[in-house]
């Protein structure tokens, strides 16, 4: 599978850059390196982003952040007709390099692709197909990127892209932790692959500009209109219609008081502590970069998951409710100033968590649950 040749000038290499799809996982886009034999038949793609689903334990170890990412090397032509297949544009770069300069990535990428060298563990923001390419290209050939201050975290790279996918946006909010608040510099933000092919055309080398020519080589503009337009059943409503709800209890516990219906009890308890176990599980259990230090799991609590109990056998743990209000509250006291930035949807969610906890903590002075 080489392309390469005693005749360097016969070789073009080039950055693809791939529109997002419609699965979250796609939703990013996508980098690869296309190397083209201009005297040959031979054009093939070099891509980090490729894992093996037949690997031991591929479910384990994708939860923990231990499978491994590799890349792979396929024909231009295969490559092509799976944008084309999910209708996702693809725009190439042709990058401006001497000889010696081409030799250089095809040895490193030739190298890069053995068994032994094409494994590497992926994360989501310091190392994927994207920042692999911004990488070799600074340390193989000398391209600089600009490494100045911008006013922008991870966070918000990843909002522009989830504007018209709420929910996925909603859970990564829930998932990814203060990491991704970091305000970042224009190199960090190439791990974003509309931001590496930004970059590459503003990047120079020996002088002269990177890229020397810019070509869209399939588009569907009126599939990435729809895929940009945000469906009205979002997160925000949901959680403040339940605040609605949530409210209308708490009214009835403080006039008569009647008790909230137990199923209602019980989803708000079990889905809240459940959840917690996810946030404490990627935290600290796996080795996803972007999940830890999530500030989400103070008041996403798994002790939520022992009021359940209570709640089956309307047994009072109130004392358990008096500490779990607390950070709801610090929450919303702070918001402004907390060193991670909160999803506008936990806002309802913390007020009903609040008032959930309240009307648990205040039972024994209303003579406890009503049956």
């Amino acid at each position: 599978m080489s392309v390469w040749c005693q005749d360097m000038s016969a070789i073009k290499i080039s950055v693809l850059t791939c529109g997002s799809g419609d699965q979250l996982y796609s939703t990013f886009g996508h980098s690869a390196v296309r190397i083209k034999n201009t005297l040959t038949d031979q054009d093939y793609v070099y891509n980090y982003g490729t894992f093996d689903f037949d690997e031991p334990n591929f479910y384990l170890k994708f939860l923990r952040g231990k499978l491994n990412y590799k890349l792979a090397v396929s024909s231009f032509a295969s490559f092509m007709r799976e944008y084309e297949y999910f209708k996702r544009w693809v725009i190439e770069q042709d990058l401006n390099l001497s000889d010696e300069q081409k030799l250089k990535i095809v040895n490193f990428l030739k190298n890069n692709s053995q068994p032994e060298n094409r494994d590497y563990k992926y994360d989501f923001f310091f190392d994927n197909c994207s920042t692999r390419i911004r990488d070799f290209l600074n340390s193989e050939i000398g391209v600089i990127f600009d490494d100045s201050q911008i006013n922008k975290s991870y966070r918000d790279l990843l909002d522009e892209d989830l504007k018209a996918m709420p929910w996925s946006d909603f859970g990564i909010d829930i998932v990814i932790g203060a990491v991704a608040d970091q305000r970042i510099d224009y190199s960090s933000q190439m791990f974003i692959p509309d931001y590496l092919m930004k970059q590459i055309g503003l990047a120079e080398i020996s002088g002269e500009e990177l890229v020397r020519e810019t070509r869209t080589l399939i588009t569907y503009p009126e599939v990435d209109k729809s895929r940009q337009e945000s469906p009205w059943f979002s997160p925000l409503l949901v959680l403040c219609l339940l605040l609605l709800v949530e409210l209308f209890f708490l009214y009835k516990f403080i006039t008569k008081p009647i008790q909230a219906p137990r199923f209602y009890d019980l989803l708000i308890a079990a889905v809240t502590g459940f959840i917690g176990l996810i946030i404490l599980f990627l935290w600290f259990f796996t080795n996803h970069g972007a999940t830890k230090s999530n500030l989400n799991l103070f008041w996403l609590s798994p002790l939520y998951l022992f009021s359940v109990k209570g709640i089956i056998t309307r047994k009072s743990t109130f004392y358990l409710h008096r500490l779990l209000i607390l950070p709801s509250f610090i929450c919303l006291g702070l918001w402004a100033i907390m060193p991670q930035s909160f999803h506008m949807a936990f806002m309802p969610w913390m007020l009903v968590l609040m008032s959930f906890n309240f009307r648990h903590a205040a039972i024994s002075r209303f003579k406890g649950y009503s049956k």
